[in-house]
């Protein structure tokens, strides 16, 4: 991978190949190997369709109604407990989340609250029809947004109408900003096993790098003038009849002979062979290596344009007898 330019992906890998056997059970709140040293938020948005992406959901998916009514159940959750523990009269009820324990699947669950799907074509590089470092390490992944830093205000009352009389507050909440990080698993399960995913062909030199290239390569062998091929990251020749790639997936099955040498065919280094899901799992059942694990990277905070306000109603405590600030 190094030599197709993709570091990243690299690392990735080895991470893989070195772990011991594990799989990973689908289960995205799962506890699985974790690591978030590998994959950086700001490495990611260095792509132009992602960050393209965030801004979409910075600017109106995290103020949907399904965003906000879980916004409100989270922060309501919070504030309403931090209300009852205090004894002061004018409790301070702002906060900022954290990662407590170094434990970022219990942050993902207690406070992310909106998502958006980052797919192989917007990691693609389209100019060249390749795949980037980012589509080899992490494929489809999620960008998330998290409750960040909130702000607790409201009119506190007394209300006497109960017995013992009660210390309330109609408190109104202001998040001001919100944690992004993207989580993905980096595995190798396939829905259907008797369909595995295609991961491209391969050899130890690097990869013809795409289901259209894999194509194009094997219509090539039958129709020599009909070649797309790429080689140190530059295309080289670029005639493919689009009509006539052989888009099914059984060709695929088959090593692909590129036939760039001077000997032109059956040479080791213009050969590549088929990889697909299955071959990491045949490979971690030979091997007792390979393990599956979660990529998050670590949470960076951005102060929204527009501030989300949430009346989460009436709080209240009950007085102690006795007590002049309950």
């Amino acid at each position: 991978m190094e030599k197709m330019g993709w570091p990243v992906a690299a690392k990735a890998a080895r991470r893989w190949f070195s772990g011991q056997a594990h799989v990973y059970n689908d289960q995205p709140d799962s506890e699985q190997p974790l690591d978030d040293s590998i994959v950086s938020l700001r490495w990611v948005l260095g792509y132009k369709a992602v960050k393209s992406k965030l801004d979409e959901l910075l600017r109106s998916d995290i103020y949907s109604e399904k965003a906000l009514a879980l916004v409100e159940r989270k922060l309501l959750g919070r504030v309403r407990d931090a209300f009852q523990r205090s004894q002061s009269a004018k409790p301070n009820l702002n906060f900022e989340t954290e990662i407590i324990n170094s434990d970022l699947r219990q942050f993902h669950i207690d406070w992310h609250f909106q998502r958006k799907k980052i797919s192989t074509f917007d990691t693609s590089d389209w100019d060249w029809m390749t795949p980037t470092d980012l589509t080899a390490t992490l494929g489809n992944f999620l960008l998330y947004v998290a409750i960040g830093r909130v702000e607790v205000q409201g009119q506190r009352y007394f209300d006497y109408s109960q017995n013992p009389y009660r210390y309330c507050m109609d408190a109104e909440a202001r998040m001001t900003h919100v944690y992004v990080y993207l989580k993905d698993n980096y595995s190798f399960n396939d829905k259907d096993p008797a369909n595995s995913q295609y991961l491209g062909h391969w050899n130890k030199h690097g990869m013809t790098s795409s289901l259209v290239m894999a194509a194009n390569e094997l219509l090539g062998q039958y129709y020599p003038s009909a070649k797309m091929h790429l080689k140190g990251g530059k295309k080289e020749e670029y005639r493919v009849d689009w009509d006539y790639l052989p888009f099914p997936q059984k060709p695929l099955d088959k090593p692909i002979d590129t036939r760039r040498s001077f000997l032109r065919k059956f040479v080791e280094m213009d050969v590549y062979w088929p990889v697909f899901n299955r071959s990491y799992n045949d490979w971690r059942a030979r091997n007792d290596q390979g393990e599956d694990f979660m990529i998050y990277s670590k949470p960076e905070l951005y102060k929204l344009e527009t501030p989300i306000t949430i009346k989460l109603g009436t709080l209240s405590r009950p007085c102690k007898a006795g007590s002049p600030i309950c």
